[in-house]
């Protein structure tokens, strides 16, 4: 199966940063009870991992179903308490984004560390991604290294350039792991007719 190259934020003769998950630290600042810093190889001694198959939603029209594991985003901001209301997450390399804890949450993120059994490689995200599965992966953030909790919203990279809409549409993508065309799974569908409804923003 040859999966799509996931979107990737160096560009150019920009210098591509990477860190082995022996050392590499998570951090979360801003408006929090407590500041956190955490070697990403000691998190499963604070918090429980976590491994299931979920489905990965790309805006440019395929999905691809894995298992992944890691460590569920709440049970990690939950270390710092936050006290604003998003979420701004940066990679090793710049890339930015900010999104609600609420939606974040609601869609039950993680922190990934692992694809199907493997450590994340360096196209996947080496060595921590935040994978929003219920939303576009441009929402997600690569090679993790921090969060900031604000209670401003910012615009991330994508945004930056035009991209407004995180969720997933509802027409048929291509599972590349299946080879056939599919609709996203029902839950999904009845999220995107809700946030046309409400006129949710991200």
């Amino acid at each position: 199966m040859r999966i799509p190259t996931f979107f990737w934020e160096y560009v150019g003769n920009k210098e591509k940063v990477i860190v082995e998950a022996d050392d590499h630290y998570l951090d979360i600042t801003g408006m929090v009870e407590s500041a956190v810093s955490i070697p990403l190889n000691e998190l499963h001694k604070h918090i429980p991992q976590v491994r299931g198959r979920r489905r990965f939603y790309c805006v440019n029209g395929w999905s691809l179903e894995c298992e992944w594991a890691g460590f569920r985003l709440s049970d990690f901001l939950a270390l710092a308490n936050p006290q604003g209301k998003f979420v701004k997450a940066t990679s090793l390399g710049g890339y930015v984004d900010t999104t609600s804890i609420e939606t974040l949450l609601r869609g039950d993120s993680w922190l990934v560390t692992h694809m199907d059994g493997e450590p994340l490689s360096f196209k996947r995200g080496q060595p921590v991604r935040l994978m929003v599965f219920d939303l576009y992966q441009f929402k997600g953030v690569k090679a993790l290294k921090s969060i900031e909790i604000t209670d401003t919203y910012e615009k991330g990279t994508w945004s930056s350039v035009g991209y407004t809409d995180a969720t997933i549409q509802p027409y048929p993508h291509k599972a590349i792991d299946l080879n056939e065309e599919r609709l996203p799974e029902p839950h999904l569908l009845d999220l995107f007719e809700k946030s046309q409804i409400e006129g949710e923003s991200l």
